[in-house]
Formats: C-alpha cells, structure tokens, sequence
C-alpha cells in the first residue's frame, strides 16, 4: 500500500492503479483496509485513463444492477462481453 501511495501522490495513476490492486488482493476479506485498497483502485483507474473512451455503467439486472465498463471499439460494430471469475475486476480487461 506504501508504494500504491507514493505512485498517486507522485500522479503515477496507472502505478498506483496496480499497487492498489495487489495490496487488496493479497488482505484478507476480513481486513477494513479491502475495501479503501478497492476504491483506491477505482479512483487511480479513472484518472490514468480519462483520456480513453470508458464508460462506467450499471445493468439493470433482478433487484440490483451489474457494474460494467463500456470501450468503444475503433472500426468493429460487434459487442463482446467479458467477465471474470471471483477475484477479477472488469478494469483489468479494459484493455485486452
């Protein structure tokens, strides 16, 4: 978390954006710092890609919503849809 802070205090948002990643990966569920490390993580993903074209989105689904990021493609017309298995964030294949 050390390093998580000294890369978004330094604007190394895309740093900070793994760093963060990692420490919140590796606390137990039980730790109140998970969910600080999360939206941390949040917060360092939006601005060291503010210049791409994501959108954060919710999907409507039976008494709650789906988060969800929506990347336009450059020339495909096509959609694709991605997820990921219980430890996986959707930020992380934003760009794959």
């Amino acid at each position: 978390m050390e390093l998580a802070r000294r890369a978004e205090k330094e604007h190394r948002f895309a740093h900070a954006v793994s760093y963060y990643r990692l420490a919140e990966f590796y606390l137990p569920d039980t730790a109140s710092a998970k969910a600080l490390c999360y939206q941390k993580f949040r917060t360092c993903f939006d601005l060291a890609y503010q210049g791409e074209e994501i959108k954060r989105m919710e999907v409507p689904f039976p008494g709650t919503f789906l988060p969800a990021l929506r990347l336009r493609a450059e020339r495909e017309r096509a959609v694709l849809v991605i997820h990921g298995g219980y430890d996986s964030f959707m930020e992380r294949y934003a760009f794959v």
